[in-house]
């Protein structure tokens, strides 16, 4: 049941914002373009327990072609839930869940192109899992890999880049026991040198951060391996990384290798880090864009 519907437009874009009933939660649901679009492209933000607001420079993607949804994961952002959240309610089986109910709202009974980016990634491949009959695409941008391993091994790369920048006093050496303050300090492990430099004070500025979500969802997800699962998903697949992505090449790598039945797009970026489309985001955004709707993604 959507709820409180506040619309307006932007560049002859519909946008709508709305509280979206399902189950013990509230999600908030953001959509640019219209309603009655053949193509919807639906974005699982990162985290666990950021908010969408970091992503919304990917609605640029959207056009009379496409309508872009952005929505905030369980307890985060504005889906908030009026009482206390279990551990059983962050596994990825519920994150997906979620999912198609914003799937079900926004787009009725048509299949829709999926994005998942960084912990949103994990989201996007459940997702196709639990519900392959309602997906046009999958899109994976920096995302995480279908196992704990590489997972793991992701996490120990990204505290050597920490370690490294460090040395180089790019950031602190004591780290704030803050985590949103903390986020903000080692904001430079996540990102490529550039000229100039990406303006990370902004990017900070869109981060709502609610430690617990990540907390429940890092120990709800467990030990996991999802590479037999996916590597009987029969879809079209692009995959998206930067080459100074501070987690590793390998993510990437280990995700397209798992999905052996895929139709894949692969690329790597060169210059780029964990934020593609705000680190090259002319590169980046068109060839996005043209991968969605000018090649055989949208012919499905």
């Amino acid at each position: 049941m959507a709820q409180s519907i506040h619309e307006t437009n932007h560049n002859a874009l519909t946008i709508r914002e709305f509280q979206h009933k399902v189950q013990d939660i509230n999600l908030f649901i953001r959509t640019i373009g219209e309603s009655d679009a053949d193509n919807v492209l639906i974005m699982a933000h990162g985290g666990p327990g950021l908010s969408h607001r970091y992503m919304l420079g990917l609605e640029q993607l959207a056009g009379p072609q496409l309508t872009v949804v952005n929505y905030d994961q369980r307890g985060t952002g504005q889906s908030v839930s009026p009482q206390k959240l279990d551990i059983d309610k962050f596994t990825p089986e519920i994150y997906a869940q979620d999912l198609e109910a914003v799937r079900q709202a926004v787009a009725s009974e048509k299949k829709v192109h999926i994005l998942g980016h960084s912990w949103g990634g994990m989201v996007a491949m459940q997702y196709a899992l639990q519900y392959p009959e309602h997906i046009r695409s999958l899109q994976l941008i920096n995302s995480v890999p279908p196992t704990v391993a590489g997972l793991q091994a992701g996490f120990q790369h990204f505290n050597a880049r920490v370690q490294a920048l460090q040395h180089k006093g790019i950031i602190p050496t004591k780290l704030s026991t803050d985590g949103l303050e903390k986020l903000q300090q080692i904001l430079p492990v996540y990102v490529a040198p550039a000229d100039p430099p990406l303006d990370l004070p902004a990017l900070a500025a869109t981060f709502d951060r609610t430690p617990e979500v990540g907390e429940k969802t890092w120990e709800a997800l467990g030990a996991f391996d999802l590479r037999e699962q996916v590597g009987k998903l029969q879809l079209p697949l692009q995959i998206l990384f930067g080459e100074d992505d501070p987690f590793g090449r390998a993510w990437a790598d280990e995700t397209r290798d798992a999905f052996t039945e895929a139709t894949i797009h692969f690329q790597v970026f060169s210059h780029c880090g964990h934020f593609g489309w705000l680190e090259r985001p002319g590169a980046f955004l068109m060839r996005h864009k043209h991968s969605l709707i000018r090649t055989k993604w949208f012919s499905r």
